[in-house]
């Protein structure tokens, strides 16, 4: 048996993360347009204009969508790489 309790427990540890770092999760479907920016400069992005989603897709696509996942690995390559 399966069980995704641990990959939910360290994905809603990251999104807290993200949230208390002051760290907007934005979800690939919500932009229009991004520029380039340096090194530690906030994210330069255009929203897109659509009606609103359900709820419910929001948080599929912030939690499935690559956004909260791509920064577990990040974050677990980084521990690892650590030797956290």
């Amino acid at each position: 048996m399966k069980s995704p309790l641990g990959g939910d427990f360290i994905s809603s540890q990251c999104k807290s993360f993200l949230e208390d770092s002051s760290i907007e999760i934005v979800p690939p479907y919500m932009i229009a347009s991004k520029e380039q920016v340096w090194e530690n400069e906030k994210a330069k992005f255009v929203k897109k204009v659509f009606p609103e989603v359900t709820k419910s897709w929001h948080n599929y696509m912030t939690k499935v969508g690559y956004v909260v996942e791509n920064e577990n690995i990040l974050l677990l390559g980084l521990m690892r790489i650590i030797n956290f």
